[in-house]
């Protein structure tokens, strides 16, 4: 048997553990429970709309698809954190305007009020 010493590093909102270092700083980064991650239109606004947008390369190979948002309310083109990860996709970025934390026009769906109610 084989015993080595090392670092292990746990990310800092999910505690999640890793021996690479870069590894666990990417995921740190795009962690669902970093709070520069929590986007306020996930939680239930009735003006967000999502459907999917497929990108094709020269051959007609699926090179990459991905969510697309719109915020009906301000007719904004959005994109979550998720986006970031990947480099194919982030060419898309520029036409598109990352999700906020915070939305002054925020109104929940009819229905999910109680959901909204638990402490964050």
């Amino acid at each position: 048997m084989k015993m080595t010493e090392g670092n292990i590093y746990r990310c800092y909102h999910c505690n999640k553990p890793s021996i690479y270092k870069g590894a666990m700083t990417t995921h740190e980064r795009m962690c669902k429970k970093n709070p520069n991650n929590q986007h306020k239109c996930f939680q239930y606004c009735k003006y967000l709309t999502k459907d999917r947008k497929i990108i094709y390369d020269e051959y007609g190979n699926v090179e990459s698809n991905y969510s697309h948002f719109l915020c009906e309310k301000l007719n904004l083109n959005l994109y979550s954190y998720k986006l970031e990860r990947n480099y194919v996709t982030r060419k898309m970025i520029d036409n598109l305007i990352r999700m906020p934390l915070q939305c002054d026009s925020y109104e929940i769906e009819n229905g999910h009020e109680y959901f909204n109610s638990f402490p964050q």
